[in-house]
């Protein structure tokens, strides 16, 4: 998965990533992005700089989306339901 600056459009990294990655959001610092993956129906958080993993958490499969809100926490909705993900 590329890491793309916003402003300029240059590409500023490479995260790993498995097969499946559907969900991708940001977290409101701007400091982690958070990947779901359809199939593992895992939660990874990745530092944007340096694409280290911060956490990971096992949901359950079908995940659909992520969020994360203005307080911090990281929901993620999935064909069985939405979940809060402790970091």
């Amino acid at each position: 998965m590329h890491a793309i600056d916003a402003d300029t459009l240059e590409r500023r990294g490479v995260l790993p990533a498995r097969f499946g990655v559907r969900p991708v959001e940001v977290t409101g610092d701007g400091e982690t992005v958070l990947v779901g993956n359809l199939y593992t129906g895992e939660v990874v958080g990745r530092d944007v700089v340096s694409g280290q993993e911060r956490f990971r958490r096992r949901i359950g499969g079908h995940l659909k989306a992520l969020h994360a809100d203005r307080d911090g926490r990281i929901f993620a909705g999935s064909n069985c339901g939405i979940y809060q993900v402790l970091p």
